[in-house]
Parts: C-alpha cells; sequence; structure tokens
C-alpha cells in the first residue's frame, strides 16, 4: 500500500481536532486546512438517518455542544472514528450513499450503547 510522505507522521497534524470517541482513533485526522470541495462533497451523501445517530452520539459527550458547531474536517474526523470507516473508503463509497449507510450502521452497531439505537 502507497502513502504519502506526510500520512506517515509520528506528531498529530496542527489544528483543533474535534473530540474522538472513545476508544477508538482515526488513522489520520483532517484539519481545516486540508479541506478541498471534494471533503464536503463526501460528508453531503453520507445517508440522514446515520448523520442523526453520529449527531446524537456526539452531543452526548461531556461539553462536547452541537454536531452543527464543527467544521466539516471536525465532522469527518468523527464520524470515521464513530463508524470505523476511514475517510478513504467513505470518499470510495460517496457515490453509493446505500452501501456507505449500511457500513456505517455496522460500524455504529458494535459500539457499545449504540445498538438499537
Amino acid at each position: 500500500m502507497d502513502f504519502r510522505a506526510d500520512d506517515l507522521t509520528a506528531a498529530p497534524p496542527s489544528g483543533k481536532a474535534a473530540p474522538v470517541a472513545e476508544g477508538t482513533a482515526p488513522a489520520r485526522l483532517l484539519t481545516d486546512a486540508d479541506m478541498t470541495r471534494e471533503h464536503r462533497k463526501v460528508l453531503a451523501p453520507i445517508p440522514m438517518r446515520t448523520l442523526q445517530t453520529i449527531a446524537g452520539l456526539y452531543e452526548r459527550q461531556p461539553k462536547a455542544g452541537r454536531f452543527s458547531a464543527p467544521g466539516v474536517a471536525q465532522k469527518l474526523n468523527y464520524i470515521a472514528a464513530v463508524t470505523a470507516i476511514p475517510y478513504r473508503t467513505m470518499k470510495q463509497f460517496s457515490d453509493s450513499p446505500g452501501e456507505l449507510g449500511l457500513m456505517m450502521a455496522r460500524g455504529l452497531s458494535v459500539r457499545p450503547g449504540t445498538a438499537n439505537s
């Protein structure tokens, strides 16, 4: 598997990151400086029901606030963390929102306290 040089760093990227769900850690956190139109296009097709579930998880965290407050980078980081679906997979399936929603639902269902949510 090939990686860009900046994907393989020992230090986290600079910038404010969204809270990461307990027991999970995304492979690489996106920052606001990373954002392109493509990132927004990846966030757009995520099924509303999935986003509502993720928003509920986010808002239940202490001092997290509303899920509408974080920027696109922080939302994608949090979604990747709680669903165990990396950004690259989200990008690959962004033209198939049904499949993406099923994969995310599967990731959410194995999280403690999210089954039957």
